[in-house]
């Protein structure tokens, strides 16, 4: 038998031995950034550098590092790569900017065959790689978070719209590159880039490519201390048809910087935060994209591309199926027919599906249509001085050279080709606004309008968006009387020209605008017309909701919600307030549920329901904070409002969402406030209420509800001070409490009312008299004998009225 010594001993190398091993794998595969990235020496592969050669301007690619700084204080560096096209000598040449994302495990030189499409099509190119991937810093084949990749692209996008500030940038991504692209247009907006197209997006793993159950566990159990341990095989095999799975892979294995190994723990769950947490941000995307997808996709299933479709709420969007394509689309076989598309007015078909005769036919008819490229270039140059100057804000040369593009382009080139005018227009009637050259103005947009129907969906919504936002801001200051006709002139115009245009959407946004100004000028016979025109628009035929439209439905009960506060309406209010409340939760879009949320918090606080309207304020704070509306610092303000109204023990500013606002100096304000009023400071209340510098008086809700916090402080003042006193003089009172006798007067008898102080008042003597307990109680005898001596007058006025009755 073993003696204990040699058990003890046994023990201690075993424990020593497996902690060694932990510690071997916490080294390895555990938290941290990998600082020492050997993989950014890598030569380029042979196919890389042919297609540089043949397709790349000089052959070159010019190359960079990216810095990102990641909580913990590590900083990141992140490769990226720009490709001029060959037959170009100057980037100001090429038609718009291609920022290509690329997928798990690959870098930003792997999609060859895209960029040899869109290089041949006078695109420039530009890559990164993302972090554990390609030639950037990171554990090969590591990332632990979706949402990091996500920024690190938005970043980069801004960086080549620093680099290029006059093109269109466009984004493309596959798999992987997919999920963030999705993640980037719901978190940037449609301002972010022109457009997308995305293959194959990371939105739902097939059931062919997704880990057991068990294995999930053991990876979620393992997560915590070796993140970067590779655990579960990759989708290898599962990218392609069988006809070139093999060819794939071996390409795969030769590439030094692909990660052929298994999935990484973190990587793994990454991917799958990142898909569950887009699928609540679909209906935020408004960009236009190109959505493809395979039907024989094993990897990421074509149905969650469907679903995605459907929930976008972006008016130029397309989606597209290719019948036994697999994940890696741009490595299938020919008779798998893909597409790229570039614009929504602008389509280029395969190279291998143009003949040398169509090329021929296709430069005769582009050299008979166009100017030369002379006059290309002088139109060109002519409207970047006039933005040059309205950079720097000499307007009226700008004025005069935006005029010269517009005149330059209508005497040389057919309206539908023209791309200079539209922009240059938009200008004009900018400036003639920042003028109140309101004539003027109405000419040159109605001129603008002319070219609606040659311009994108995007352009022209953002375009004219823009432009009425400004009309607004000018029509809100003291010319507003004069200029509302003007305004109201535009909407008539923009609606007109739209019933030739087939763009819903943009449509609907001019009517909503309408609407609010209609609002602004209390015009609410007009407004209730066109609420039922909005309402039509989002039923279908049979007048049913159209379930489709529900963000615009949203948008309309917002809009009525408005003006039912506005005319006081509190019954049909809350008639349609509960109706926001169900759709919110299908729709959950926090730039329209702000606005109704905090209308909510308004009708709660004209029936003084104070906790209700906290409530209400606090998910429109939230709500207007995640839409990124400077409106959230106002409702945080109606939050510490309602907060003390309700005399309520919670304090707002608990919150993670609130913490961030103790700086403004609005809301530090309103702190001051609120401690003053706890502590009933009536002086401190009164000196940050009065204060000129907060504003507070200057809102009318604030105004309004601050007066009745103000009488509250007043009353608990007044009852700390008369306390120890048998009588106390008014005057006195008045001098302390710094009000008028009559207002003391007014609060004490609220006050003996309300039961909440015994006492009466001596007006011929001026005095407030206290009752001592034996007087009380005396007082409340005497009250009692008063109430018996009244039952019994009562008692004998019945009898007698009985008997006088019954006898006549």
């Amino acid at each position: 038998m073993w003696s204990i010594n040699t058990v003890a001993l046994a023990l201690v190398m075993l424990v020593g031995f497996l902690s060694v091993c932990v510690s071997t794998l916490l080294m390895l595969f555990g938290h941290g950034i990998d600082k020492q990235n050997t993989r950014r020496g890598a030569p380029h592969t042979s196919s890389h550098q042919e297609f540089l050669l043949t397709h790349v301007h000089a052959g070159i690619e010019e190359s960079g590092l990216m810095e990102r700084i990641r909580p913990n204080g590590e900083i990141v560096r992140l490769f990226y790569r720009f490709w001029l096209p060959r037959d170009l000598d100057n980037a100001k040449d090429a038609k718009a900017v291609v920022v290509a994302l690329h997928g798990i495990n690959s870098h930003s030189a792997r999609n060859n065959k895209f960029m040899v499409e869109v290089l041949q099509h006078g695109f420039l190119v530009a890559g990164m790689d993302h972090e554990g991937m390609g030639r950037s810093d990171g554990r090969h084949g590591y990332f632990s978070s979706v949402h990091t990749l996500v920024d690190d692209a938005i970043a980069f996008v801004d960086l080549v719209k620093a680099k290029y500030p006059r093109k269109k940038v466009f984004l493309f991504g596959a798999s992987l590159g997919g999920l963030i692209i999705l993640h980037a247009l719901s978190k940037g907006g449609p301002k972010l880039v022109d457009g997308a197209i995305v293959l194959c997006p990371a939105i739902e793993i097939h059931e062919a490519s997704r880990p057991s159950h068990l294995m999930e566990a053991i990876g979620r159990l393992l997560h915590k201390y070796t993140p970067k341990l590779p655990l579960v095989k990759a989708n290898s095999g599962k990218n392609n048809c069988p006809e070139v799975a093999a060819i794939a892979d071996a390409d795969k294995q030769a590439d030094p910087l692909y990660y052929p190994g298994k999935m990484r723990i973190g990587t793994g769950l990454a991917l799958l935060e990142g898909i569950v947490s887009i699928q609540d941000k679909l209906q935020l995307i408004e960009t236009p994209y190109l959505l493809q997808h395979g039907t024989a996709d094993r990897a990421c299933s074509v149905t969650g591309s469907a679903a995605l479709h459907l929930k976008t709420r972006s008016a130029d969007k397309t989606f597209k199926t290719y019948e036994g394509g697999h994940h890696d689309l741009a490595s299938e076989p020919p008779h798998i027919q893909y597409e790229y598309e570039y614009d929504s007015d602008e389509q280029f078909d395969s190279d291998e599906q143009e003949t040398v005769e169509d090329k021929a036919n296709d430069e005769e008819a582009i050299n008979q249509r166009v100017i030369t490229r002379e006059a290309q270039i002088a139109l060109e140059n002519t409207f970047y001085e006039a933005e040059d100057f309205r950079q720097r804000g000499e307007l009226t040369q700008a004025l005069e050279y935006f005029q010269r593009v517009v005149t330059l382009e209508q005497g040389t080139t057919p309206i539908e080709e023209r791309k200079w005018s539209f922009q240059a227009l938009e200008y004009v009637v900018k400036i003639c606004v920042s003028r109140h050259q309101w004539d003027e103005m109405l000419r040159h947009y109605e001129q603008m309008l002319e070219h609606l129907a040659f311009v994108t969906r995007n352009e022209s919504t953002e375009s004219i968006s823009s432009i009425l936002d400004v009309v607004s801001n000018a029509t809100g200051k003291k010319e507003a009387k004069s200029s509302a006709k003007y305004t109201s002139k535009m909407y008539e115009l923009t609606l007109d020209k739209l019933k030739d245009v087939n763009n819903d959407r943009l449509w609907f946004s001019m009517n909503v605008k309408l609407g609010k100004l209609y609002l602004d000028m209390q015009e609410f016979d007009q407004l209730e017309k066109l609420l039922h025109q909005l309402y039509s628009y989002c039923q279908t035929s049979d007048g049913v909701q159209d379930q489709s439209k529900a963000t615009s439905l949203l948008d309309v009960y917002a809009l009525e919600i408005q003006l039912c506060v506005a005319t006081k309406n509190g019954a049909k209010m809350r008639v349609i307030y509960p109706k926001t409340l169900d759709l919110d939760a299908a729709v959950a879009d926090p730039r329209i549920m702000g606005v109704i949320r905090e209308e909510g918090g308004k009708m709660y606080l004209e029936e003084k329901e104070w906790m209700l309207a906290y409530n209400e304020f606090f998910e429109s704070f939230r709500n207007y904070q995640e839409a990124g509306n400077s409106r959230a610092t106002r409702c945080l303000k109606y939050v510490v409002l309602a907060n003390m109204l309700a005399s309520s023990d919670i304090n707002p500013f608990d919150s993670r969402e609130a913490k961030v606002y103790h700086d403004v100096e609005e809301i530090g304000a309103m702190l001051l406030l609120r401690g003053a009023y706890e502590s009933n400071d009536i002086v401190q209340f009164e000196k940050v209420l009065r204060n000129p510098r907060y504003k507070l008086l200057s809102d009318p809700i604030m105004k309004r509800y601050l007066n009745p916090l103000l009488h509250n402080i007043r009353r608990q003042v007044m009852k700390t001070i008369v306390r120890p006193y048998q009588t106390i003089h008014i005057e006195n009172l008045s001098k302390r409490m710094n009000i008028t006798r009559k207002d003391v007067e007014d609060i004490a008898v609220a006050l003996i009312q309300n039961l909440e102080l015994d006492a009466k008042i001596d007006q011929s003597r001026g005095l407030l008299v206290l009752q001592t307990r034996q007087k009380a109680r005396d007082a409340g005898k005497m009250y009692d004998a008063l109430d018996h001596w009244t039952q019994a007058l009562t008692a004998m006025h019945t009898s007698i009225t009985a008997r006088v009755t019954a006898h006549p």
